[in-house]
């Protein structure tokens, strides 16, 4: 599950593979329906994330960054990709209303992070 999958120091941008471990091993014995990632970068959260829910809504900025995702992540079909403004929002009007799981990966900023917990609230 953990092959081929970038750790923090060869990829910036990335969770750090005992971070990857450690969510997915947290989650194993949980039910988890549905689950909303906001910041997908590169799709590799995302990978361990559609391993732990049933079904994943992964936002992204950039349209760059969803085709990174989708070609990092060929084999899974329980990943729906969103190019959107995680702070807009419109961009989740056709998202689920109920979410088990929140993963906020996005801009590391105060004001910005206060967004996401409000957001998710």
């Amino acid at each position: 599950m953990f092959n081929n999958i970038p750790d923090k120091t060869e990829d910036k941008n990335t969770t750090s593979l005992k971070f990857k471990k450690d969510l997915f091993n947290f989650f194993q014995d949980r039910e988890v329906e549905n689950v909303l990632e906001i910041g997908a970068n590169h799709g590799w959260t995302t990978r361990i994330l559609s391993d732990i829910g049933k079904s994943v809504y992964s936002i992204d900025h950039k349209e760059s960054n969803i085709d990174y995702c989708k070609n990092n992540n060929p084999d899974k079909d329980n990943i729906t990709w969103i190019c959107g403004d995680a702070y807009s929002d419109e961009t989740y009007l056709s998202l689920p209303k109920y979410f088990d799981l929140v993963f906020v990966d996005c801009i590391h900023e105060f004001q910005w992070v206060i967004a996401d917990i409000n957001r998710i609230n």
